[in-house]
């Protein structure tokens, strides 16, 4: 170790922060060899608008694990929330007005998910898993068991639309990451967040109540899952029942490998662009390949996407030891 205090620390965030952008030049590097088709410009303008549905429920997973909690259920909220968007729209409802109770519906889910979490004392694991399953199920029944078509087709302007050239939804993804990063890094509440996730307890012998920081955090994160329900709904011009499976899976990844440690405490959302980017380049990636000799069958796709989650905690948890001896 320096003899200089704190430089061990210091080169270990260093490489925390640079370990996502090495991350995403190597695979870049690597599908443009493998898939020659990869890095022609029709195909990289396509990955933004593919990843950023995905990208906004990254950025509330951010601050959920900051604070030191999981949220499995911003797929099911997705699905959930774009089929109040579709029951609203079938029915007449002005898109304006619909969208903003899609948006609330995905935020009520949060603060249920937050209070139990909170004040139920339930790990917010099994909090989640539970509202996971709550919410899909409600979206079926409320669906009929049917994605919803009417008066949908005219719903194109937040997940097909574009101002000056750039796609609303990379537009609303910057916008929410941005916040979400000036919440975190200037604001007393965003230093709350941080001090709830890095030790609970003594967040809150310091005067910290964290119990509403954690009710906050699951609120961003289910009113942002509405605002991705109302892209996507755009996005497909439907309701459709299977639009946010496996989607907190790729949330949660692109969250860790963006630099958000799964024990708290430690994360931001610039980290989390980087790791919405990784994750868009290599599910894009993956998909341009199935046209040529290194096609990767969906389901090893999966395996893969699986995998990257896992190296990415083990890489954190090396991190940490590091970090603790230093």
């Amino acid at each position: 170790m320096s003899g200089k205090p704190g430089s061990g620390e210091g080169k270990l965030g260093l490489v925390r922060a640079l370990a996502p952008v090495a991350a995403l030049i190597v695979l870049t590097a690597m599908l443009s060899l493998l898939a020659p088709n990869f890095l022609t410009l029709e195909n990289v303008l396509s990955i933004g608008p593919q990843a950023g549905i995905i990208g906004l429920l990254a950025i509330g997973q951010t601050a959920v694990i900051i604070a030191g909690a999981i949220d499995l259920s911003v797929g099911s909220v997705l699905t959930f929330s774009g089929v109040i968007l579709g029951l609203l729209m079938a029915a007449g409802v002005n898109p304006v007005l619909a969208t903003f109770v899609c948006v609330l519906a995905g935020g009520a889910w949060g603060v249920l998910n937050g209070v139990v979490t909170a004040y139920g004392r339930i790990p917010a694991f099994i909090v989640t898993l539970g509202s996971y399953g709550m919410a899909k199920g409600l979206a079926l029944i409320l669906a009929n068991g049917q994605p919803i078509f009417k008066n949908m087709g005219t719903y194109t302007f937040l997940g097909q639309g574009k101002v000056l050239g750039i796609p609303v939804v990379i537009i609303v993804l910057a916008l929410a990451a941005t916040a979400m990063q000036l919440i975190l890094k200037r604001t007393a509440f965003g230093r709350h967040i941080y001090a709830t996730g890095g030790n609970r307890e003594a967040a809150r012998l310091s005067g910290i109540n964290v119990d509403r920081i954690t009710v906050a955090v699951f609120t961003m994160s289910g009113l942002l899952a509405g605002l991705a329900a109302a892209l996507m709904a755009s996005r497909l011009s439907s309701a459709q029942l299977t639009s946010g499976d496996g989607a907190e899976l790729d949330a949660i990844a692109a969250t860790v490998i963006g630099g958000c440690s799964l024990m708290g405490g430690q994360g931001n959302a610039a980290g989390t662009v980087l790791g919405i980017l990784l994750m868009g380049v290599l599910r894009n990636g993956l998909s341009v390949m199935s046209a040529s000799q290194w096609a990767v069958s969906p389901f090893w796709q999966q395996v893969i996407i699986g995998a990257v989650i896992v190296g990415a905690v083990l890489f954190d948890q090396w991190l940490r030891r590091r970090e603790a001896r230093a």
